[in-house]
């Protein structure tokens, strides 16, 4: 199985979160699946900010080939990535798109339907709306240019039944529902500190969508019976304006217990739950919530809001499924520190080796490829 993965951003990138995480894990468990895999992405590392990494041509990289194309402007304008869709799409069996609103998009799907070839489309929650989404009516009119676009064999993969449920309406496609994967470390080093403060922790995007003003305002409520204090820490980064905005949020008095990490990767992040107590995800919309499986594949129980596809948390006993307004916010974390921790994060744990483990998501991708092919 040949594929070729168009995505307008990679690994090393980190300013966009999770879809960079996943989009590499991704390839390879394909690649380690038996598939022969080419990607084709750009430099960009947000806005403004470009990759250290070799461009405008392809090279070996963990069993993968990949090829950066120089930003020439927007995000993603690339001449390089432009010049070589056509060899790309033609060779490839099967081709999977990534992302939507996006320069990538149309040549991606007018060089598959050109050349008869199949495509899996993986908008990453673009779909999904909010009552703070931006340019919605814009979005519809591109929306209803990629229905008169895709190629006749064309499938979404969206993470969750909401997203599947909103692609299908906007794109009239079928869309398949297959998970994030995540990777479980085979040892998890928790730092018990049973006798300090609460350690909440929230990672991701410093964006509007992430409602870390709801958390804020959350935190500096609170009065915890069992422990003296709390501390709050956040890993992210996001534009300039909004994050001083919820900076400005934190009453003087708790500006200490509020502190800013700024974007981590790698051994960063684990560091981050090995010392956290409790995740906190207060999105107010998640096709997926990359951060809340890492935070559960480290044995780190969660509180998630409603806004986020996670409502097994409830049952399968690692972690709550809350509104994310400030007083259920505040209320899931007083009742929450009043539990045991540790179970609840073990459990969540051993739920994300059970069904979440990356060669079983390959398989299923694999799977519709083939289907589609």
């Amino acid at each position: 199985m040949r594929m070729a993965h168009i995505n307008p951003s990679f690994d090393p990138a980190t300013f966009y979160g999770g879809p960079t995480v996943t989009g590499l894990a991704l390839v390879r468990a394909l690649a380690a699946a038996g598939a022969e895999v080419r990607v084709l992405t750009t430099n960009a590392n947000g806005p403004t900010e470009t990759l250290d990494v070799p461009t405008d041509r392809e090279f070996e990289r963990d069993g993968f080939r990949i090829a950066y194309g120089s930003r020439i402007a927007a995000e993603s304008a690339s001449p390089y990535v432009l010049r070589s869709l056509p060899e790309l799409v033609r060779w490839a069996d099967v081709v999977h798109l990534t992302a939507v609103y996006n320069f990538t998009t149309f040549p991606t799907l007018a060089a598959a339907r050109a050349f008869g070839k199949p495509v899996i489309w993986t908008p990453r929650g673009a779909h999904l709306r909010w009552d703070g989404a931006r340019r919605s009516q814009a979005k519809g009119v591109w929306d209803a240019a990629i229905r008169r676009t895709a190629p006749k064999r064309f499938a979404v993969h969206v993470t969750s039944e909401r997203e599947r449920e909103a692609a299908e309406e906007r794109v009239g496609a079928r869309a398949v529902v297959i998970p994030n994967g995540v990777v479980v470390p085979d040892r998890v080093d928790r730092r018990a500190d049973p006798g300090g403060p609460l350690r909440l922790a929230f990672l991701g995007r410093i964006d509007p969508i992430k409602g870390l003003d709801r958390l804020v305002d959350a935190v500096a409520r609170l009065a915890l019976p069992a422990r003296r204090n709390w501390v709050l820490r956040i890993a992210g980064s996001g534009e300039a304006e909004h994050t001083a905005d919820i900076r400005a949020r934190v009453p003087p008095k708790l500006q200490q217990q509020v502190e800013w990490l700024g974007q981590i990767a790698g051994a960063a992040v684990d560091a981050l739950f090995a010392d956290t107590d409790l995740y906190v995800q207060p999105s107010h919309s998640e096709n997926f919530g990359m951060s809340i499986a890492e935070a559960l594949a480290h044995a780190v129980p969660v509180i998630a809001s409603h806004g986020t596809p996670w409502e097994r948390l409830e049952s399968e006993r690692a972690g709550w499924w809350v509104p994310n307004d400030v007083e259920s916010l505040r209320a899931a974390i007083v009742r929450a520190e009043g539990m045991d921790l540790e179970a609840h994060g073990d459990r969540g744990r051993a739920w994300m080796r059970r069904e979440f483990a990356w060669p079983s998501v390959a398989e299923r991708f694999l799977a519709l490829a083939r289907e589609l092919r």
